[in-house]
């Protein structure tokens, strides 16, 4: 088990832009936590009290950079992003396999920003 205090922050993206964000899981002495089997979410929302199936943008993650050594990595590439502009609620969520008492615990926590793209060519 677990005792985590989620970071608070606030995030930004450019609409159509590709997005990503390294997470590394360690224990208070600085060792890298194995999260093989560990599910990562990160969930955009425009109200907080919304169902995760009418979320904005949702991603889960259960192949990660490098399990082994506590490093997983959440997302939202071009073709997603179009789709997004302006102020959203996130969060950045995972369950954990430690038995015998597994559990969910929120990371990161905050708003994240789609700002209006200005170029718009790709080649």
């Amino acid at each position: 088990m677990y005792s985590v205090e989620a970071a608070k922050t606030n995030l930004e993206m450019v609409k159509g832009d590709d997005w990503y964000l390294d997470i590394g899981f360690e224990t208070s002495a600085g060792v890298a936590v194995d999260i093989t089997d560990w599910t990562v979410w990160l969930t955009l929302k425009r109200v907080q009290e919304d169902t995760d199936a009418n979320a904005a943008y949702q991603q889960k993650v259960t192949a990660h950079v490098d399990a082994v050594n506590g490093l997983s990595r959440v997302s939202i590439p071009a073709a997603s992003s179009t789709l997004l502009l302006g102020k959203y609620y996130f969060d950045v969520q995972v369950k954990t396999d430690e038995s015998p008492t597994p559990g969910i615990y929120t990371m990161i926590i905050g708003s994240f920003n789609v700002l209006q793209d200005i170029t718009r060519g790709t080649t």
